[in-house]
């Protein structure tokens, strides 16, 4: 029996996007799309084609490997928040993909892409993050969910330069970035003690954890019926 592997694709929206102007849409999708070509430079390609913008204000990217699509996202929501251009909301679907069109991901096919399309249109206000799996993965795809719905919350309360530190601490590295070596990195370089705080502050510690535990699950059993 061939066993099915595992995709993950984001979708999303910009938050309040009815109150931006046409020069700040443009500007928030700008830093998404730097964001995502950041996202290209990581150790491992985290993407797969490129970042597809439809119906204005909404997006869709496809990672290249199912394990990597909660840390992906809240890259992409602390890129945001850091450049101070907005917000986005952001419905992770994990499952099975069918065909790939490498320019549009909007225009791919498969479960994959279904199950985060309708997360993203289910998702509430309070909502800004998501997990969506088979209907078949419970419990554990209640569970993901809400832990992704607790980082979502972590997020909505981070200010810029936490943000933008969380950027840095957030990017997978050959050797664990250091507290040090981040303060060294950011654009206005700061003392290892106050990214110490700042990220304590984020609960940086707490989503890291969950990220670890997004990428240790099997996803590829998960599909398989465990």
């Amino acid at each position: 029996m061939k066993k099915s592997v595992p995709y993950a694709v984001l979708t999303g929206d910009l938050i309040k996007s009815a109150k931006l102007s046409s020069s700040e849409l443009q500007a928030a999708r700008k830093t998404l799309s730097r964001a995502v070509a950041r996202l290209r430079k990581w150790k491992t390609p985290a993407v797969c084609g490129e970042l597809d913008f439809f119906r204005g204000d909404a997006w869709q990217l496809l990672a290249n490997d199912a394990a990597l699509g909660l840390r992906i996202a809240l890259f992409l929501r602390a890129s945001m928040i850091a450049s101070g251009t907005g917000d986005t909301r952001i419905a992770i679907g994990i499952g099975a993909i069918e065909t790939i069109d490498k320019r549009r991901a909007s225009l791919s096919g498969g479960e994959a892409f279904s199950l985060s399309g309708r997360a993203l249109d289910d998702m509430t206000v309070y909502e800004h993050v998501t997990v969506a799996l088979r209907k078949d993965a419970e419990p554990l795809a209640t569970w993901v969910s809400v832990a992704a719905q607790l980082c979502g919350v972590l997020v909505d309360h981070w200010s810029p330069r936490q943000a933008e530190m969380i950027c840095d601490a957030i990017t997978p590295r050959r050797s664990a970035a250091t507290y040090d070596a981040i303060a060294k990195r950011l654009d206005q370089p700061v003392s290892k003690q106050a990214v110490t705080k700042a990220l304590s502050h984020a609960g940086w510690r707490q989503v890291r954890g969950a990220i670890e535990m997004f990428e240790r699950t099997k996803w590829a059993a998960v599909l398989d019926g465990f």
